[in-house]
């Protein structure tokens, strides 16, 4: 309901309209009963059909009226939702792609997937039919005044119907929320089980890990139909109150009018008229039953899109160092995870000139991807400071920081589109040259030529469908692209051929030669023989580091 009131004062001008336009057209829905009610008293009684063509032509025009009334509300009411919804779902995915990397992962990845399309359903529940209907209910007054002016104690009993109707639309609402967040978090742990089924294919055949799925789906599927019926016997009793109260005040009206009839206190046509407005008044609060479980699903997606919306997001204002050398100070720099009760590693000091070459090495889960991850901005160390050219790595513009490094993840992943366009990235349009010499220095030449559609190929979920050989062809590229004074990679050579650890070894060469600082985590004794720094991760929680010879220019990589 807030998600809803918000769309419709957002615009108080055309809020103001669509109130009118719907003011007007309840006015208007008054000529029904009106009508009914004179040609029962004017009609039958005098027979004049001049009488009966008046009184119907003019039925007719307030109809056609009230029916223009309230398509020109539907579509004020389509033109102030449009915008929000739309504004809405670009702040939320705005939200995921600028958020802080180490918070926003920290939510689970159906959480994440629920989120990003919560503002289709909350589209779908905000609609302007549904705007529309929360507008007439407040109306409801105008018949039911119209009641009390014919007959006040007939308006009394219709009051209380309507009351006790609205009574139940509240306990409803209130009574569907615990279930509906029930269902909400069952729904995203089947979504990591579909997701494991769709990706992890060959893993749950290979390990025979079918039953242990099917067995983790059923006891979720067992809990949402728990909740499942508990709303589905609600919204029953919801639904069939918003039936029978009506019929019950239909047949309470037209029971005790009946004796105010014989008592000469009320005329047939004026009760038959009371019945017909009673029911008009009752008909927006029984709708309202109708969609409470719509805005109980609603606010359930509001509250999970808000868990993204809420996060901080990255810095976009800071310091940019217009003739960045490469030189990286780490200041008593300690890291650990939020959960963890010992930092990966802590009291690290370390000064990188620029050229250096700084080799990590460690057992697996270390620190090593952490340590990296750090070094781009993507997780902040628990203490200390990172300088790079004396400035502080957290006063730094994070888009201009990464901008400056050639990175290469121990896990390429890939965007939606074609392998130009993910090479690309961070260097906008290259010329040809730059380009071609990219793809000939990462060794990709090949596979190229080999694909029909050439660079343009298409790259299909992050890249999954390649093998990991040619994903950190791919991710070398991409980084030689970038003319970064910094190249970090995480295990480069892990998982290639000799042909493409070779061309690693020429790609940190290259950076070399131009007097770039090199970070690479990786246990490759060819990387290694040409470090300057080793840190040793398995030391624990201070790093071991040995310095391995000074910084020089030109150092060779590849094995003699």
């Amino acid at each position: 309901m807030p998600g809803l009131l918000i769309r419709l004062f957002h615009n108080p001008f055309i809020a103001a309209e669509m109130i009118i336009a719907t003011l007007i057209a309840n006015l208007l829905a008054l000529a029904a009963p009106i009508f009914v009610m004179q040609v029962l008293g004017r009609y039958i009684i005098h027979g004049v059909d001049t009488t009966l063509w008046t009184l119907s032509t003019g039925a007719i025009i307030a109809i056609l009226f009230e029916f223009s009334f309230r398509q020109i509300r539907g579509h004020l009411a389509s033109r102030t939702i449009s915008p929000i919804d739309k504004s809405a779902s670009i702040n939320l995915f705005n939200s995921a792609l600028v958020s802080q990397a180490h918070i926003f992962s920290q939510l689970s990845s159906e959480g994440r997937r629920a989120a990003l399309t919560s503002s289709e359903k909350s589209r779908a529940a905000y609609s302007g039919p549904n705007l529309c209907a929360i507008l007439d209910a407040p109306f409801a007054l105008i018949f039911l005044g119209a009641i009390f002016v014919l007959h006040a104690k007939l308006g009394i009993i219709t009051t209380i119907f309507i009351v006790s109707l609205l009574f139940a639309n509240y306990v409803a609402i209130l009574s569907f929320r615990v279930p509906q967040r029930k269902v909400t978090a069952a729904a995203i742990e089947r979504g990591e089980l579909v997701s494991s089924a769709l990706v992890d294919v060959d893993t749950i055949r290979t390990f025979n890990a079918g039953n242990h799925l099917l067995q983790m789906w059923q006891t979720i599927s067992t809990r949402l139909e728990g909740q499942y019926d508990k709303i589905t016997n609600r919204q029953n009793i919801l639904q069939n109150l918003t039936i029978a109260v009506p019929a019950v005040m239909s047949v309470s009206l037209i029971g005790i009018g009946a004796t105010f009839v014989v008592a000469g206190q009320l005329d047939v046509n004026v009760l038959i008229g009371i019945n017909i407005l009673a029911a008009r008044a009752c008909g927006p609060i029984a709708r309202l039953g109708s969609l409470v479980q719509i805005f109980s699903k609603a606010r359930q997606t509001e509250n999970i899109a808000g868990d993204i919306l809420r996060l901080k997001n990255e810095r976009k204002k800071g310091s940019a160092i217009d003739k960045l050398t490469g030189k990286i100070q780490f200041c008593d720099i300690a890291l650990a995870y939020p959960s963890s009760v010992q930092p990966l590693f802590e009291s690290l000091d370390l000064e990188l000139l620029p050229g250096s070459v700084l080799a990590v090495i460690g057992p697996n889960g270390s620190g090593k991807t952490s340590f990296v991850r750090m070094l781009t901005g993507l997780l902040p160390p628990t203490r200390g400071q990172i300088l790079i050219d004396g400035v502080n790595l957290h006063q730094l513009v994070p888009e201009w920081w990464r901008s400056q490094v050639a990175y290469v993840p121990q896990e390429p992943r890939f965007l939606p589109g074609t392998i130009r366009q993910n090479i690309t990235l961070l260097s906008g349009d290259p010329p040809t040259e730059s380009l071609n010499d990219a793809i000939r220095s990462a060794g990709l030449r090949a596979f190229i030529d080999q694909s029909s559609d050439g660079i343009d190929a298409p790259i299909k979920a992050g890249g999954s469908e390649l093998s990991l050989g040619i994903r950190r062809r791919l991710a070398l590229a991409r980084a030689l692209l970038t003319n970064g004074k910094i190249l970090i990679v995480d295990e480069p050579t892990e998982g290639m051929d000799s042909d493409g650890a070779m061309a690693v070894y020429n790609i940190m060469n290259k950076f070399s030669n131009q007097n770039s600082t090199v970070i690479a985590c990786s246990h490759d004794p060819n990387i290694l023989k040409g470090a300057d720094w080793v840190i040793d991760l398995k030391k624990k929680p201070r790093p071991k580091m040995t310095r391995l010879k000074q910084s020089t220019v030109g150092r060779e990589y590849e094995p003699k």
